[in-house]
């Protein structure tokens, strides 16, 4: 009896343990689908990313650089242009006189720039020597004045004798002039009758001057003459007023003296040839109308506009016949070659988001259909936020903008169309 009790005591225990067995395996098996359902579930949330943007082309501002009278647009809203493509073109007359100006001003500074590095030409030179000896003769003139003036005033009794001398003197002088102007009409001649030899006239004119030169002395060594004259008899005339003519004398002869070594001077000068600054700065008003020049030029082509880009007409703001200024809006061109699309990534899951990562983009358009593209950008700066972002709860709702591109080669995709952009974060 108390064997069979046994008995039944283990099977029964035998029994229990079994099913406590299965119940144990069964638990442990939901637990594990529990976990890789979650696992599965956990990596769907983070692998793939949904974010709503709208797709938008590149646009560009065709502005005018210069200011003018708008003649022709050769595009409407809506037509497809090519990079370099004419599109406008102003009115550049008032810039073509400045390019003009700015060519004859370069040319008188090359023709000064030659001119300096030639050195002085002999023609002035000779002129410049006569001019001297000009001075000099004023200067001895002025010289005799005085002497005669001081020697008068010393010996008034002398006067007549002097009135007499310098009434000679005038004759002597007016032979002189005549002299002057008989050689002076001579070379003349000789030019004139050279004038289709050309290799002579460059001797014939400096002759020409040279006798130019010698007339004026004569004609100044006369009015020194008849000036002494008008003096000594004015002093015979009137002894009172001696003391005054010394006086002018002494003050004229000084004036010649300062004109004959600033004509001295002059011819030192012109013999030394141009000074290595002089040069400088002939080339340097070259350079100068030369950078004028370009720049009238290149003012003259903005006259001409040209698409900075191949795309489409958004929008056309100039009419023939307008006159606009410079930084006028004309035309507006946008680029569907490729397209950006800005989307907002919050920042718990911007660390994962990596430049040239790709991208699927699902366009409304066509619902049936993924487009590939990938992240140009992502902004170093949050772009909105809540005014407090002190709890946790605020803080998750901080976004930055990240720069999604697609190829638009088909140009089916059109701006403003809106998208989906699916990243797969890791």
């Amino acid at each position: 009896m108390a064997r069979s009790t046994s008995m039944i005591r283990t099977a029964y225990c035998v029994k229990r343990t079994s099913h406590y067995a299965t119940r144990i395996t069964q638990y442990l098996l939901l637990v594990s689908l529990l976990f890789v359902a979650a696992c599965q579930a956990n990596n769907d949330s983070t692998h793939h990313h949904r974010f709503s943007g709208v797709l938008e082309g590149m646009k560009v501002n065709v502005v005018a650089e210069v200011g003018g009278r708008i003649l022709d647009i050769t595009v409407e809203e809506g037509d497809p242009v090519t990079l370099g493509q004419p599109l406008v073109t102003l009115d550049d007359a008032a810039l073509h006189a400045q390019v003009k100006q700015a060519q004859a001003a370069l040319s008188a500074a090359e023709a000064n720039l030659a001119q300096v590095k030639a050195g002085t030409r002999r023609e002035a030179i000779a002129a410049a020597e006569a001019a001297w000896q000009q001075a000099q003769a004023e200067r001895v003139g002025a010289a005799l004045t005085l002497s005669n003036t001081l020697m008068i005033r010393k010996n008034p009794q002398q006067i007549t004798a002097q009135v007499d001398a310098a009434r000679s003197g005038v004759p002597l002088a007016e032979q002189n002039v005549a002299v002057a102007e008989t050689r002076l009409a001579e070379a003349r001649y000789w030019r004139d009758f050279y004038e289709n030899d050309k290799g002579k006239h460059e001797t014939l004119d400096r002759q020409i001057g040279i006798a130019q030169k010698n007339l004026e002395a004569a004609q100044a060594q006369l009015s020194g003459a008849q000036a002494q004259l008008n003096a000594l008899q004015a002093m015979r005339s009137q002894p009172v007023l001696l003391q005054a003519q010394v006086n002018q004398a002494r003050h004229a002869y000084s004036l010649t003296v300062a004109s004959e070594a600033v004509a001295a001077a002059n011819v030192i000068e012109l013999k030394a040839g141009p000074t290595p600054e002089e040069v400088a700065l002939a080339e340097a008003k070259v350079q100068q109308a030369r950078a004028a020049l370009n720049l009238a030029r290149a003012a003259q082509s903005r006259a001409q506009i040209a698409a900075p880009l191949t795309g489409m007409v958004a929008q056309r703001s100039g009419h023939v016949g307008e006159t606009v200024q410079p930084g006028s809006t004309l035309l507006a061109l946008v680029n569907v070659d490729t397209l950006d699309m800005i989307i907002y990534v919050p920042q718990a899951q911007l660390p994962r988001v990596q430049i040239g990562m790709p991208v699927k983009v699902y366009v409304d358009t066509y619902p049936n259909e993924t487009f590939k593209a990938e992240v140009v950008n992502i902004a170093l700066q949050a772009q909105f936020s809540s005014r407090d972002t002190q709890n946790k709860e605020d803080r998750a709702n901080i976004v930055f903008a990240v720069k999604v591109r697609l190829l638009n080669a088909d140009g089916r995709l059109k701006s403003g169309m809106t998208a989906d952009a699916e990243l797969q974060l890791q």
